[in-house]
């Protein structure tokens, strides 16, 4: 029998580890016979990896991107270099404790790139073959992302017909309150259309939209997926006819599973609270993207107790995967009203907020 090993970690139950923070545990090890050792070390190691292709055929080129966040080592047996050391058989333990530094990014896995943080052991032994075991598990960190958007958020863009002939122009103004949330909570969204031509508008959409970014070590070469619509958050809204000035407010719902990607070279996560205004065929529908940054949920809840029963608390974790329960999409059809205004919330329409018009 080589040597066994076990690694435990102190997270009391919670799977994420914030950056700047504490990772401790113990190194259980033991083996039934005398070996002897060069040496023996636990390891915090976290990496960034992308890799893709383009082309075809003698063409083909494959970029990669590598990037190293944290790696620190401790020294379990505490040899000097060159040195050996003989161990009895038995079993030992080994207390560890790392600081996570605070501008690296949170742990992320998908079909293109990684990013990744490991406790890692490893016992080299002498003898004429030297041979390594090596023993890791992964933790998950989680790193708060910082505000970096003015708030509230003004942006437009201007549709025009230019070869038609009922031609003219639609501004679209999009005004986004905050641009910094926490995941789970609304994105509110104000949106003012003019419209000054016979074509009509056919129908608005709101929805949030994430954008992977991937960069390869040379910084040469970028791979942009495109827009993908974040499940749970498209909503269709009646579109326009005539020709006026229209402001509407909408509500984009975001979850508890979604986070911003930032201090990593080659990989980013951004999203955007995008608003599509459709045309009739053969025109071309016109985008407006106000980006917003997605602060994960609090990894640690209380259970609040009743008042005379036995205090206690239990604790959540929300890892890069959506929760196995999705009642949290039907959440926003359960809005209460206020008196006054109109907002859009799924299907529905609630007195919230009130949308007005001018001719033009």
């Amino acid at each position: 029998m080589g040597v066994k090993c076990q690694l435990l970690l102190d997270n009391q139950g919670c799977c994420l580890y914030r950056t700047g923070g504490l990772v401790t545990g113990t190194v259980n090890y033991c083996f039934d016979k005398p070996t002897e050792f060069w040496s023996a070390t636990v390891s915090l190691v976290g990496t960034g990896y992308c890799r893709w292709e383009e082309g075809s055929s003698k063409n083909r080129r494959t970029y990669i991107g590598r990037e190293q966040y944290v790696e620190q080592h401790l020294n379990i047996l505490q040899l000097k270099k060159h040195e050996l050391v003989k161990l009895e058989p038995g079993s030992y333990q080994f207390p560890f404790e790392f600081l996570l530094p605070e501008n690296i990014p949170t742990s992320h896995t998908d079909p293109i790139g990684n990013i990744t943080y490991s406790i890692k052991v490893v016992f080299k032994k002498a003898g004429f073959i030297k041979t390594s075991e090596k023993f890791s598990t992964t933790i998950q960190v989680y790193n708060e992302p910082k505000p970096c958007l003015p708030e509230p958020l003004i942006a437009g863009t201007k549709k025009e017909f230019t070869f038609s002939s009922k031609n003219k122009f639609v501004n679209i103004k999009g005004e986004i309150s905050r641009t910094f949330i926490t995941a789970g909570e609304d994105i509110l969204l104000t949106v003012t259309v003019q419209k000054e031509t016979d074509i009509p508008i056919t129908g608005i959409q709101t929805e949030l939209v994430n954008l992977m970014t991937y960069t390869c070590n040379n910084y040469s070469k970028k791979q942009r997926l495109n827009h993908t619509s974040v499940n749970g958050t498209v909503r269709e809204y009646p579109g326009m006819t005539e020709k006026n000035e229209t402001t509407f407010r909408y509500i984009i719902p975001s979850f508890p599973h979604l986070f911003s990607i930032q201090d990593s070279n080659i990989i980013a996560k951004e999203y955007k609270a995008r608003v599509t205004v459709k045309f009739p065929f053969p025109y071309i529908n016109a985008f407006l993207d106000l980006p917003v940054v997605i602060n994960m949920v609090n990894i640690v809840k209380e259970i609040e107790i009743k008042e005379g029963e036995p205090s206690s608390s239990a604790q959540t974790s929300t890892v890069d995967q959506p929760p196995s329960y999705w009642q949290v999409m039907n959440e926003d059809n359960n809005r209460s009203d206020e008196e006054g205004e109109e907002v859009y919330v799924g299907d529905k329409k609630h007195n919230y907020y009130e949308a007005h018009s001018s001719k033009s």
